[in-house]
Formats: structure tokens, C-alpha cells, sequence
């Protein structure tokens, strides 16, 4: 597993929301695949500003929201997808269930 992160502490903007989730988009898309965003946010519009960016690139078979503020997938959940996108600008309900899978 590959685990890049590479922002700090910033304030992500819509605009660059969309930048990420394009270059995320790019990076992913050899193919039709099915990506999952796992979130952990009480209240925002990034999920969705995300999940309508890679929606718009055509790369993706499907893109679901999984939020992870409230609820932590299965390990069985996430093997539907073939790609997972997760942040916090929250916390997640279970951290450390959610590495665990």
C-alpha cells in the first residue's frame, strides 16, 4: 500500500480541491476502475466537490462517499472498490479499525 501525504495543516479551496481530485484522477485511471471516498467530515461540501470532479473526468467506473466521521467500513466494503481516497478534517469514528482494514 502506498501512502502519500502531502499536505500539512492547509485550508483546501474548491479550486484546489478539484486540482487534487483531477491529478488523483490521472494518477489512478489506467483503466475503468471504482473508487471510494472515505471522508471523515461532520459537515462539508468536499466530498461532494470531490466526488463531481473525478465523477467529470469519465476515468472512473464509479465514485461512491463512504464517510468515516460517523461509521467505519468493513474490510468486505471496501474490497468492492478498486481505489480509496480518505482525509480528515474531523475525526474518524474508529482510527484505528479504519487502518486496520
Amino acid at each position: 500500500m502506498l501512502d502519500v501525504n502531502i499536505f500539512q495543516d492547509s485550508y483546501w479551496s474548491s479550486q484546489s480541491n478539484q486540482q487534487f481530485s483531477i491529478n488523483v484522477a490521472n494518477w489512478l485511471a489506467a483503466g475503468q476502475v471504482d473508487v471510494a471516498i472515505l471522508p471523515a467530515e461532520s459537515s462539508s461540501k468536499y466530498p461532494d466537490d470531490v466526488k463531481t470532479t473525478l465523477e467529470a473526468t469519465g476515468k472512473f467506473s464509479s465514485v461512491s462517499i463512504v464517510n468515516v466521521y460517523n461509521a467505519t467500513p468493513t474490510l468486505a466494503e471496501l474490497q468492492k472498490y478498486d481505489a480509496v481516497l480518505v482525509w480528515s478534517d474531523g475525526r474518524y469514528a474508529d482510527g484505528a479499525a479504519l487502518g486496520n482494514v
